[in-house]
C-alpha cells in the first residue's frame, strides 16, 4: 500500500510538472495580443500562448506555445487535422532570433515546407500518435538559413508603422524611366515612371496610368522596403505591398527581389512573399516568378534588365510621401480618419 501511495504521489508531481512547463510556454511579450502580418502566414493573430493564422488549407487554424528554447519556439495545434488520410497534430517550429523595432519582427520558419496534398505546402510536421511528445531538436530541423529567406512580420495595429519602413537599397533608387514589358513576345509600357519618395526614400509608386501591366505582385502599385540584406555581391530586398486586400495568387503582401550587379547592368529577380532558396538575380524556379533586365535612361549607374518573357525599365520621381503607403496599411484594421493616425501621417 506505501508503495502504491508513492507511485501516485510521484505520478502527480511528474503529472503537474510536464502541466508546468507546457503552461510556462509563452510568445515574446511585443508579440503577444496583436495581429502581425507575415510573409509567410498573412495576418497572424497572437494570443499569449495561441496563435491563429487565416488559411491553413483553406481554413484558420489555431496553435498553441508548446516548448521554449531559446529564440525557437515549438507549436501544436489546438485541434487534430485529417490530412493525406491520417489523423495527425500539426506542428511547427518559429524561430524569433531577432526584433528590429518594436513593430517588426525578423523570424525564420525552422520546419521545412511539406505537402498537404492538392496543391498546398505549409512549414509544418504532421505529427501522430496525436498528443504524443516532441523535442525542439525532432521538429526545428530547417537551422541553416540562406540570405535572402528571411520572414518579415509587422504589427498593423501599431501607431508607429513609419518604424517598420526603411530606406530602399540604393539598387532600387536608380533614375529609371521609358521602361517596356515583353511578356510571350507582346510588348507593353512604352513609357512609365516609378516613384520614390523623397522624405524617406521608403515607398516606391508604380503609375499604373501609363501602364497597366502589374508587377510586384501589387495591384495598387504602392509598396514599402521593409528590410534587405546581402549576399556577397546579391541584394535581397522585401516589399510591402500595401494593398489593402490580395488574393495570395495574382497579389501579395510581401515581394522579395534579388538583385545584382553584372558589369554595366543590374539583374533581379522577383518572388511572392520572400527570396526562395532556388532564386538567384537572374533565375527563379518556376513562372511563378519574374526575372528582369533593367535599363536606366539618363543614368549610367545602374541598367537592371527583367527577363522572364517580360522587360521592365523603370524611373521614379521624389514628389511622394508615406501618407498613402501608411494610410492603405492601416485602413482594413482601423478605417480611416482617426486623429491618432492623421497626427503620425502628418509628421
Amino acid at each position: 500500500m506505501e508503495n502504491i501511495l508513492v507511485l501516485i504521489t510521484t505520478s502527480f508531481i511528474f503529472a503537474n510538472l510536464f502541466c508546468s512547463v507546457q503552461g510556462s510556454c509563452e510568445f515574446p511579450t511585443h508579440l503577444q495580443n496583436g495581429t502581425w502580418r507575415s510573409t509567410r502566414w498573412d495576418d497572424v493573430v497572437f494570443g499569449v500562448d495561441l496563435l491563429t493564422i487565416p488559411d491553413f488549407d483553406g481554413s484558420p487554424l489555431t496553435f498553441r506555445c508548446d516548448t521554449q528554447s531559446g529564440s525557437k519556439y515549438l507549436l501544436r495545434s489546438t485541434v487534430t487535422k485529417v490530412i493525406l488520410t491520417n489523423t495527425v497534430d500539426v506542428v511547427a517550429c518559429l524561430d524569433f532570433s531577432t526584433s528590429v523595432t518594436g513593430v517588426k519582427q525578423i523570424y525564420y520558419h525552422a520546419t521545412v515546407e511539406r505537402s498537404l496534398g492538392g496543391g498546398l505546402y505549409q512549414p509544418v510536421r504532421l505529427w501522430s500518435p496525436i498528443g504524443s511528445s516532441m523535442t525542439i531538436a525532432q521538429i526545428c530541423t530547417d537551422t541553416t538559413y540562406e540570405a535572402g529567406t528571411t520572414d518579415i512580420m509587422i504589427n498593423i495595429e501599431s501607431n508607429n508603422l513609419d518604424d517598420a519602413v526603411i530606406t530602399c537599397p540604393t539598387p532600387l533608387l536608380a533614375n529609371f524611366n521609358q521602361y517596356n514589358v515583353t511578356d510571350s513576345g507582346t510588348v507593353y509600357c512604352g513609357d512609365g515612371y516609378i516613384h520614390i519618395c523623397d522624405d524617406s526614400k521608403s515607398v516606391l509608386v508604380v503609375e499604373y496610368g501609363l501602364c497597366s501591366k502589374q508587377i510586384f505582385y501589387s495591384a495598387g502599385g504602392i509598396l514599402s522596403c521593409v528590410y534587405y540584406s546581402k549576399s556577397g555581391s546579391v541584394v535581397y530586398a522585401t516589399l510591402l505591398n500595401n494593398d489593402t486586400s490580395v488574393d495570395n495568387s495574382n497579389t501579395y503582401h510581401y515581394t522579395c527581389l534579388a538583385i545584382q550587379k553584372s558589369g554595366g547592368e543590374w539583374y533581379a529577380s522577383q518572388w511572392p512573399r520572400k527570396c526562395t532558396t532556388d532564386q538567384t538575380p537572374t533565375s527563379v524556379p518556376s513562372a511563378v516568378g519574374y526575372t528582369f533586365v533593367m535599363n536606366a535612361n539618363g543614368d549610367p549607374r545602374l541598367q537592371l534588365q527583367f527577363q522572364h518573357n517580360s522587360n521592365y525599365c523603370f524611373n521614379y520621381r521624389c514628389d511622394h510621401h508615406r501618407r498613402s503607403s501608411l494610410l492603405l496599411l492601416r485602413q482594413e484594421k482601423e478605417g480611416e480618419g482617426a486623429e491618432e493616425e492623421d497626427a503620425l501621417l502628418q509628421r
